[in-house]
């Protein structure tokens, strides 16, 4: 077993569904990248939400796009309002690599296993009261988040949604 396994009670980490960037203008961000042959993009609406980071309830608002980028899809994310941890990432570090996303039906599971090892939850958000998003605070080991996302309904159909347009015909 891995160090890393060992480390998450046996609870590897499956292949990566997603790369994360956090960017100063999505705009600017799918210009490049669509010039570098990334697209077709998928806007995800932008309007506010209430999520919890470092376990406070805020509003914050995002502009978010999507990609694929081979069989994993891009995110590039710019906040616009409130204080997420995107902002804060912007604030510190400037544009660049934020988070590596992972779709894990064992969601709960994983999670406990991650707090249980001191890794505290960043940014959550919740449907219907229950947790389906954790960034967890990995980067000062290694330098980048982990987002632990749960296969519910409206998380799969964004997936599938950037899929599909992949692979339509230009």
């Amino acid at each position: 077993m891995s160090e890393l396994a060992g480390f998450l009670g046996g609870l590897a980490l499956p292949a990566v569904d997603q790369i994360g960037s956090v960017v100063r203008s999505l705009d600017a961000g799918i210009e490049q990248m669509s010039a570098l042959g990334v697209g077709p993009w998928y806007r995800v609406p932008s309007k506010p939400g209430d999520v919890e980071i470092y376990g406070k309830t805020q509003s914050i608002t995002m502009c978010i796009g999507v990609a694929m980028l081979g069989a994993v899809q891009l995110e590039l994310t710019e906040p616009v309002e409130g204080n997420s941890i995107h902002q804060e990432f912007l604030d510190t570090k400037g544009e660049g690599l934020h988070h590596l996303g992972f779709v894990v039906a064992d969601f709960d599971e994983r999670v406990t296993a991650m707090t249980a090892q001191g890794l505290q939850i960043l940014h959550g958000r919740r449907e219907e009261g229950k947790l389906v998003v954790a960034y967890m605070d990995t980067s000062k080991s290694a330098g980048i988040l982990i987002e632990l996302l749960k296969p519910t309904m409206r998380i799969t159909r964004m997936f599938e949604r950037v899929k599909q347009l992949a692979n339509q015909p230009a």
